[in-house]
């Protein structure tokens, strides 16, 4: 049976979902997938480009929040929607996480746009195991 990758949860005003991983890398992945989702059909965009992306934190709720708030930025600021992700995750003193993020500039003739995402809060927000499987929690201010 395949793992559901996202699951979006009910909240009176803003954006909540789970994501699930079999690996903490498939979780950092999945989150980002139901990200987009949220605001673009994930099958619409195409891989047409990839940016990488590189963060350090001590903390792993952290690491996600700012991964996960950069992509909100560059929607923003460059309009780029992704797709697809590679990521490589380590610990050492530090979580170090460098992403490669495939997808292309927002089409208005191809992409409809679901919802603005404004960021991502830490309210509610982990990253946790449990039984085996990654999960993580984020709401995100609509």
């Amino acid at each position: 049976m395949k793992l559901k990758e996202f699951r979006f949860l009910k909240h009176s005003a803003d954006l909540k979902y789970r994501a699930y991983g079999k690996t903490l890398d498939e979780c950092f992945i999945n989150s980002a997938k139901a990200l987009t989702h949220s605001i673009a059909d994930l099958d619409s965009i195409g891989k047409k480009t990839s940016t990488v992306l590189e963060f350090e934190c001590f903390d792993l709720d952290m690491l996600l929040h700012d991964f996960l708030s950069e992509l909100i930025y560059l929607f923003e600021t460059k309009k780029m929607l992704y797709s697809e992700y590679q990521i490589t995750l380590d610990k050492k003193k530090k979580y170090y996480l460098k992403v490669k993020a495939f997808g292309e500039k927002i089409n208005p003739d191809k992409h409809t746009l679901k919802s603005g995402i404004k960021a991502v809060t830490l309210h509610d927000f982990f990253v946790k195991k449990k039984d085996g499987l990654w999960i993580s929690q984020i709401l995100c201010d609509i």
